[in-house]
């Protein structure tokens, strides 16, 4: 039963359409919808709701919105029923009178299935969507059988979900009574949404159909939050593998750099080494030059003046780098034996820099020096990079491990006991103690926690807390040992953990702690006045120990132990 009625003067008896309702409505849509001004803070997509993209008209699928109250999703599958194209605008194409009728008996198809309703519940419709193949996967998906919807129309799936929807992967699982899931092949499939009614325009797409529209809630709904999570893991896979992927390819880029610098180095020395005299003229000309006091923008306009006038040595100079003492030189393999062909002709020269304070055989050990070097950061990226692949190959398969480990179903959350807002334990006698964590816990727990038969413990000390030993049967008193055990917990629990000090607690009974305090005195929250004597316990070591919880299959308590005293208490 809810806890608010439901307004039921709110409620709208559901009324069958006329035929001269939907003349007049589709009249009306036929004229000029009037433009909103240009400041209007209208929401641009309410605006468009219903309407075309031509000047404001309204389409079929706005005319019929208009004229049920079941939303645009219905709307577009009576429009789609009917024959027609629900964003044809009957301003620019009017309808004859044929498709005038084909709407309405659309509308009418609609009204029938909700008759329908009255006799007995309908069935259930799940729309679904076959999840991309994941690694060596394949993708082989059945075609759903079409079933005939209300008023004979056609169209599996529902995408357009009136109760509800979400995205949840389904590893190839369906409801009984499911018919054209595609799930014959073990494909994955993503639950997308649930419907009462197929509609028309999710035709072609694949659905579980159920006897019942409780059956398919029941079907989505069991079975959404492990779907969800089967999506959560294959995505942590991929993103796994693919982490792995985006590393291997970026040690090999670096190999392939190195690798390309060596071979440019290598190509450049043989170059030299194949024109030793060109380049020792090139060299020699060059230096004559600037030893001669040239300035250098002249010597360089005098390079391209014997380059034009076909001097083979001037040809050589590309470019010069006199502030770095060097000169890029185009450079040719004349040596080989194809070097008389067509191709070997045309073919372009390679760039090389060279050091105008060496000579070329100079230059050319150089450029050997550098492939070396190149070659022996590639064998240290290689070896670098190969510990760097297997620590993340290894990482990568320690999380798959982790996650095919985990349990893909949801796991169904432990509702949480009462007293495990508080400090608590169980004593070595099975009586439940609990204690404070602030000044309001303590207000709390005496308050509402305390009985009559049960001890309050504390220690005049600061930070301790109020303590209460929950007492099921108030006939019998508390054991020693239970008591000694909540105050060894209150000092613990005090200043007196920090300050290594050992002391004592004290009890009272349930009579002798009141809220009311002496006249002309205030006791702020979490404070009590104890009247009467208090009854001082033995000092105890300060230990504390720690204790996990968990759930047993069956039965909590085996046959041969007798359970704590406070849990047949426990709601």
């Amino acid at each position: 039963m809810a806890r608010h009625p439901y307004p039921m003067t709110h409620v709208r008896l559901r009324t069958p359409l006329l035929l001269g309702q939907v003349h007049a409505a589709l009249e009306e849509a036929a004229k000029p919808q009037e433009a909103p001004p240009a400041d209007d803070t209208t929401d641009a997509p309410a605006a468009k709701r219903g309407g075309g993209a031509g000047g404001g008209l309204l389409n079929l699928k706005g005319v019929v919105a208009g004229l049920l109250p079941y939303g645009p999703g219905i709307a577009e599958h009576v429009v789609r029923t009917a024959g027609l194209d629900p964003n044809r605008q009957p301003g620019r194409q009017p309808l004859g009178a044929d498709e005038v009728a084909a709407l309405f008996g659309g509308v009418q198809q609609l009204e029938g299935w909700f008759r329908g309703l009255e006799e007995g519940a309908p069935a259930g419709y799940i729309g679904q969507q076959e999840r991309p193949p994941q690694q060596g996967g394949g993708e082989d998906g059945a075609e759903p059988a079409p079933a005939a919807g209300p008023g004979g129309d056609e169209g599996p799936g529902a995408r357009q979900a009136s109760g509800g929807g979400g995205a949840a992967a389904a590893g190839g699982e369906g409801g009984g009574g499911a018919e054209g899931d595609g799930e014959g092949d073990g494909a994955p499939v993503v639950y997308e949404d649930f419907n009462p009614l197929r509609l028309a325009q999710c035709a072609g797409e694949s659905v579980l159909e159920f006897p019942s529209f409780d059956d398919a809630l029941d079907e989505f709904y069991s079975k959404i939050e492990g779907q969800r999570v089967d999506v959560a893991k294959a995505d942590a896979e991929k993103a796994a593998v693919g982490k792995l992927e985006r590393v291997k390819q970026d040690q090999g880029a670096r190999v392939a750099a190195l690798e390309s610098e060596a071979s440019e180095a290598e190509l450049r020395a043989t170059l030299i080494e194949y024109n030793l005299g060109e380049v020792d003229a090139a060299i020699d000309a060059v230096n004559a030059a600037v030893a001669s006091g040239m300035d250098w923008r002249e010597l360089d306009a005098m390079i391209r003046e014997e380059r034009r006038a076909g001097n083979p040595v001037a040809g050589l100079i590309h470019s010069l780098q006199l502030d770095s003492n060097r000169v890029t030189l185009l450079l040719q393999n004349n040596l080989d034996e194809e070097d008389d062909s067509e191709e070997a002709q045309t073919r372009p020269a390679t760039k090389v820099p060279v050091d105008l304070s060496l000579s070329a055989y100079a230059n050319a050990r150089q450029h050997h020096e550098s492939r070396k070097r190149q070659l022996q950061k590639r064998d240290k990226t290689l070896a670098a990079n190969e510990a760097a692949f297997k620590a993340a190959e290894k990482k990568a398969a320690a999380q798959l491990a982790n996650l095919r480990n985990n349990a893909s179903t949801a796991q169904v959350v432990r509702k949480a006991a009462w007293y495990e807002r508080f400090h608590w334990f169980v004593s070595s006698e099975n009586y439940l103690v609990i204690s404070g964590r602030d000044a309001q816990q303590n207000e709390m727990i005496v308050k509402r926690y305390f009985r009559k038969g049960d001890a309050y413990v504390h220690a005049e000390l600061h930070g301790a807390s109020s303590t209460v030993v929950r007492n099921n049967d108030p006939s019998k008193p508390l054991p020693p040992l239970t008591l000694q055990q909540a105050g060894c917990a209150c000092v613990c629990r005090s200043r007196a953990w920090d300050q290594k000090v050992v002391t004592s607690a004290y009890w009272v009974h349930h009579h002798q702690v009141s809220k009311a305090a002496p006249t002309g005195e205030y006791l702020p929250t979490g404070s009590f006045m104890i009247r009467g004597k208090k009854n001082y316990l033995p000092p105890q070591p300060l230990v504390f120990g720690f204790g996990f919880m968990f759930k047993s299959r069956g039965s909590p308590f085996s046959p041969r132990r007798t359970p704590p005293a406070f849990y047949p208490q426990v709601a």
